[in-house]
């Protein structure tokens, strides 16, 4: 299964983002724009066009390379905050 996430997206400073949900498919594999999971054999991959929830592994870096956090309370989106220092960890 590929995801619409990779390096670009989620420092791997500290290994691969963890999902969520622990039982399930885990990330194997990362590319620059996309991330390789690997489903057991048997198991139910998530349907096409799934969102997976991933705690990425180390924040800071990962922050680094978005222009915002989106707030989430009770499965809503709360608030959007802009991360003021993007970009400057040259």
């Amino acid at each position: 299964m590929i995801l619409d996430a990779g390096l670009k997206s989620a420092s791997a400073e500290c290994g691969p983002p963890a999902r969520v949900r622990r039982a399930g498919p885990d990330v194997r594999g990362r590319q620059r724009r996309h991330s390789v999971v690997r489903v057991e054999p048997g198991a139910a991959a998530p349907a096409l066009g799934s969102v997976l929830k991933l705690v990425p592994s180390h924040v800071d870096p990962t922050f680094n390379l978005h222009d915002g956090l989106v707030v989430v309370k009770d499965g809503v989106v709360a608030d959007v905050w802009e991360i003021a220092a993007r970009g400057f960890s040259r």
